[in-house]
């Protein structure tokens, strides 16, 4: 009975054959070709991004010899002609951004980002006790040869470290008009006011000084230039919410101020050259603002430029 039945079942034809060997080995060859076209394309994807990354290594080495026989060059011309202290400080900060940047490259071959920590220093920064006296009988703060005495010791702190500090310049506006209008003893008050209106943004370790008759500065060591701006943003805006009254009469008085804030580094100038540096920022952060409104904060970066910070 099983042999009729398999005499009955229709016999395969050559074609289908065919069809039944060709289409697995088929499919098989398909499958060598696609796992030999996609190590071919790895292939060439990381021979071009060899070639690509050679090409910017030769770059990148070729911009470091540049620059070194550039610093060759400027070096000679320093013997008949000084840097000024603005130029040293915008070298000290590419100097440092540089060696930052070539560390974290040397220290991780693979291609990995370097761990991201505090910048290597020689030796960790320390802030200085600060002098207090002689003091300003009209603030009752340090004045502008304390300034000077403290800034000498920020100085020597700072050498040798890659701590950042800041400056920031409180200037009363139309001191002169003020004072003719109101007394001197008003104008006073409204300078104390001033002050304290600082003194409670700042911190424990800042400083503030009267370094003129209508100019406060302040001595904020080891900060970050967000920071800086934000503290001189906080006093600026409760200066704004401030009600000034005349100690007499009871009058209230329209009392603004003008802002300026800058960092510094260790740049390897001397202290003349730091005190000559930082006292121009001041002048050129506090400059323009009378003609163009009042409560202004200007920041002064490293290469001299200024940037207005929106309130």
């Amino acid at each position: 009975m099983d042999f009729t039945l398999a005499l009955q079942l229709p016999a395969l034809s050559r074609e289908m054959m065919l069809v039944i060997i060709l289409v697995p080995l088929a499919m098989a060859v398909g499958f060598a070709f696609g796992l030999l076209y996609e190590r071919w394309y790895q292939s060439a994807a990381l021979q071009r991004a060899s070639k690509r990354f050679e090409k910017l290594f030769k770059h990148v080495s070729g911009c470091l010899d540049k620059a070194e026989r550039a610093c060759s060059l400027l070096q000679r011309q320093t013997t008949q002609q000084k840097l000024t202290p603005s130029q040293s400080a915008r070298l000290g900060d590419a100097r440092e951004s540089l060696l930052q940047q070539m560390t974290q490259l040397i220290d991780s071959p693979t291609g990995q980002p370097a761990a991201t920590t505090a910048p290597t220093r020689s030796r960790a920064f320390r802030t200085p006790r600060w002098t207090k006296s002689p003091v300003d009988p009209r603030t009752d703060l340090p004045d502008f040869a304390a300034w000077e005495l403290n800034l000498k010791k920020l100085h020597r702190s700072l050498s040798g470290t890659s701590a950042t500090c800041g400056v920031l310049y409180i200037q009363l506006d139309h001191f002169s008009r003020l004072a003719g209008l109101n007394g001197e003893a008003a104008v006073n008050t409204f300078l104390r006011q001033t002050a304290a209106i600082a003194l409670r943004k700042f911190r424990s370790e800042d400083l503030l000084c009267q370094a003129t008759d209508d100019l406060l500065i302040g001595l904020l060591p080891e900060i970050s230039r967000d920071d800086l701006r934000q503290t001189a943003d906080r006093i600026r805006t409760e200066l704004r919410n401030t009600d000034f009254v005349h100690p007499e009469n009871g009058q209230q008085i329209f009392v603004t101020a003008t802002f300026g804030c800058t960092t510094f580094t260790d740049t390897g100038c001397t202290l003349e050259e730091l005190q000559d540096l930082l006292w121009q920022r001041g002048q050129t952060s506090l400059r323009t603002s009378p003609r163009h409104g009042r409560c202004q904060l200007r920041e002064v970066h490293p290469d001299g430029s200024t940037q207005l910070i929106a309130s």
